[in-house]
């Protein structure tokens, strides 16, 4: 029976459980707040880092005439879902741009860009993120990316992995799918 405890303390999905028990959640309605007793699994936060521009690039909807404005989109649609998925990290190819800014977005969503502009700048960025030494590990990490090499690569440090539909069928309301 599923409880309370798959959930972080920010609604998000505590470690060890992916998509799939996400999309099972989803249709429990109720489940109680975290009483902050700090031992729970509430407190063992999920942060999902993704790969922007292989979400953006997963559906042919013009993007490309306007990259910046995509990556503003994604920002604004994932700030818009108020920390129901725990804690976001957005990584962007390239250097910093003044919009989407760098830092954070709101509702638990930051920004990050790689930095320069490299073939799989984004995807070096990443693993990065996955391999420094700060909390989270990546035990409590879910990438979310389609592009095969880096889940490969975010799978081998321990992180979670799900694809870029998955993401855009939550963005849409559309977790049973």
């Amino acid at each position: 029976m599923l409880g309370p405890g798959f959930l972080s303390h920010r609604g998000g999905l505590a470690s060890g459980f992916g998509p799939r028990h996400i999309e099972l959640l989803l249709l429990l309605p109720g489940l109680p707040a975290c009483r902050g007793c700090k031992s729970c699994c509430y407190w063992q936060t999920t942060v999902l880092i993704v790969d922007a521009m292989n979400v953006i690039g997963s559906r042919p909807d013009g993007w490309w005439r306007d990259r910046q404005g995509a990556l503003q989109k994604l920002v604004a649609r994932l700030v818009a879902l108020d920390g129901s998925l725990g804690e976001i990290t957005v990584v962007m190819d390239g250097r910093e741009q003044r919009e989407p800014p760098p830092g954070e977005a709101g509702n638990g969503v930051c920004v990050a860009y790689a930095g320069h502009s490299r073939a799989d700048a984004a995807d070096d960025h990443i693993v990065a993120l996955l391999e420094q030494e700060a909390p989270p590990s990546p035990a409590h990490c879910m990438v979310i990316t389609s592009d095969r090499r880096l889940r490969e690569r975010c799978a081998a440090s321990g992180a979670e992995v799900a694809g870029a539909g998955w993401l855009l069928r939550q963005l849409d309301g559309d977790a049973d799918s």
